[in-house]
């Protein structure tokens, strides 16, 4: 795997610092709940589209869009169900049942990729990856919000999925960051414009601010009895060390080109979604509380398991 390691280790420790900033900072009351809640609003409204639209433009001189996204899009059709089917069988092999194990696969599925995998693409790959992810995002949230509600809602009852429901979370400012900037790549519009260079530095803090957000989250969770997340322990098993490893080991076999391959297996390696706790509680769920457990455990293992990860696929 392409990824120098001496940056790559730079920026996980970076990350634990950050992150750690933010944890203490709730903690001590610094940053307040509504301060934190309203991160989130900014990062994903302004700084995160502004920083697609930016970086879109600035890759066309090396590829097309349409090179980028066959590159990386068909694969979904495969990591997805794939991801799917470990996480389900590992829950039952456990045997998980109902909502524990819906929670189990959601956990093994969906990665931080907004707040977590974009800044740190952004930082140890050139503009291309960037837009390669930015695709994958998109494919992400297809399957978030339609298999990602599935698995968070109660067995029975709950909020039901609907049409509706998925128009609504799909109309979202990144999507539509993501479709503006994708014109303006297919437009061959000049990078070096003042106002995508003002959106890319404002773009440049979506790191700091993301990795803040997730620390005060975590601060914030009532996350109770860490006992009864030790499920977790398999989701970093399979989630950040094994499957991103077969997979990348797979692609190579294939022949995937590098891009494919380093980015999907990136996103294997993503700790567990920040907001599958969020959904488990909205939805209905009856295992909301193991979910927000677990996310504080995934996120710090995986400031160790990545950097093994890249270390395992060279």
């Amino acid at each position: 795997m392409s990824i120098d390691m001496n940056t790559l280790i730079s920026q996980m420790i970076m990350f634990f610092v950050i992150l750690g900033c933010g944890f203490i900072g709730a903690k001590l009351g610094l940053l307040k709940a509504e301060v934190i809640h309203g991160l989130s609003s900014l990062l994903m409204g302004v700084i995160c589209p502004l920083m697609l639209i930016a970086v879109f433009p600035s890759a066309v001189q090396e590829e097309n869009a349409w090179d980028i996204a066959k590159s990386v899009i068909p694969y979904a059709l495969i990591t997805y169900p794939l991801l799917t089917g470990a996480g389900f069988l590992t829950g039952t092999l456990l045997h998980f049942r109902g909502d524990k194990r819906k929670i189990f696969t959601a956990q093994c599925l969906f990665g931080n990729m907004a707040f977590f995998g974009l800044p740190l693409v952004k930082e140890i790959f050139d503009p291309v990856a960037v837009v390669a992810f930015s695709f994958c995002v998109v494919i992400d949230n297809l399957f978030l919000w339609t298999e990602g509600v599935l698995l968070t809602s109660k067995s029975e009852g709950g909020q039901e999925l609907s049409l509706k429901l998925i128009i609504k979370k799909l109309s979202n400012p990144v999507i539509v960051g993501v479709l503006i900037g994708l014109m303006l790549m297919i437009l061959k519009v000049p990078s070096d414009l003042l106002i995508l260079r003002s959106f890319d530095t404002i773009g440049s803090c979506a790191k700091p601010l993301a990795l803040l957000y997730i620390g005060g989250t975590i601060a914030l969770m009532e996350s109770g009895s860490l006992k009864k997340a030790w499920p977790v322990v398999f989701v970093i098993i399979i989630k950040l060390i094994v499957m991103p490893v077969v997979i990348f080991r797979v692609m190579t076999w294939l022949g995937v080109n590098d891009l494919a391959r380093n980015i999907w297996t990136l996103i294997i390696a993503l700790p567990s979604m920040a907001s599958i706790p969020i959904m488990a509680e909205s939805f209905g769920s009856t295992e909301a509380d193991y979910a927000v457990q677990g996310v504080f455990i995934i996120t710090l293992a995986s400031l160790v398991t990545i950097p093994l990860v890249v270390m395992l696929c060279r």
